[in-house]
């Protein structure tokens, strides 16, 4: 994840509210502190691990379609992805889908 102090905290803070079930404030947190990092040069190698770990959060959130949408935007460069980096989209693919699975909205 990103090198970066300030990025760094502000990831720790949306896995924070990860991991109290604020799905909601950590989705608004990762959109408005995080992703608008991702234009620094510097971040280009993070790009893959924030673009998924924004596709986790939109599924907690509910928002299973916009998820999958997202996670598949890293397709086109997955042929050039280590494999660690395409484990992990995998697993991200199917945290997705079991959320899917087993959403209950009331």
């Amino acid at each position: 994840m990103p090198d970066n102090g300030c990025s760094v905290e502000r990831l720790h803070f949306v896995q924070h509210l990860m991991d109290v079930e604020q799905f909601d404030d950590a989705l608004e947190a990762l959109e408005d502190l995080v992703l608008p990092a991702l234009k620094e040069p510097n971040m280009a190698r993070h790009h893959s691990d924030l673009v998924g770990f924004h596709a986790v959060i939109l599924a907690y959130c509910g928002r299973f379609d916009d998820a999958e949408r997202r996670i598949r935007t890293l397709e086109p460069y997955e042929a050039s992805m280590e494999p660690a980096e395409l484990a992990q989209i995998s697993h991200q693919r199917q945290i997705i889908a079991d959320l899917r699975a087993g959403y209950d909205p009331n």
